[in-house]
């Protein structure tokens, strides 16, 4: 990449909801150039953290002469668990009902029941990665979100912002500055 990544925006449609019309679904991902308004926007973010799967199988081999077994290759297995870690500036609605493990915050009073959601919080994360003003990546990817500790660097954010990529054909981005 030419240049570093400095801001990050979020909006979310959540499978389910009604955005321009049409119920958001697995195979219908909601146009986000045209319906943005009715995004549902997150907090901005501070940090952005994409952690691909790191899971591999070692090879071991006896080393020539020394008697010793040591690894000799390394296999990427891949998998179904890239995630991306957001460490937010504040939290809204969802990000406390994810939380407090909510099945909704009345977006009026504050009033939520703790430990009544059913279903995980599955939907549409529209991101955006800035350099400036500049957009230099944008995708739309079905998610499950979660609120986790996560380790950005040398410093914990015990309420980080969990995105799991979820397999889907219409997942799709672009980098722009390439």
């Amino acid at each position: 990449m030419k240049d570093l990544v400095l801001g990050s925006h979020l909006w979310f449609a959540r499978l389910g909801s009604t955005i321009d019309g049409t119920v958001v679904t697995e195979s219908a991902v909601p146009i986000f150039a045209t319906t943005k308004a009715e995004w549902l926007k997150l907090p901005s973010c501070e940090q952005w953290e994409p952690r691909p799967p790191s899971n591999f199988v070692s090879r071991r081999a006896p080393g020539t002469g020394t008697g010793t077994y040591g690894v000799r290759t390394r296999i990427p297995l891949g998998g179904d668990d890239f995630t991306h870690a957001f460490n937010v500036q504040e939290f809204g609605k969802l990000d406390f009902e994810l939380l407090l493990n909510a099945a909704s915050v009345d977006p009026t009073t504050g009033a939520y029941v703790t430990n009544t959601k059913v279903e995980p919080v599955v939907g549409w994360l529209h991101r955006q990665a800035l350099h400036g003003e500049t957009i230099i990546d944008e995708a739309d990817e079905l998610v499950q979100l979660t609120i986790e500790a996560f380790q950005f660097g040398e410093n914990l954010n015990p309420h980080a912002l969990i995105a799991t990529v979820l397999n889907n054909t219409l997942n799709a981005g672009k980098i722009t500055n390439l």
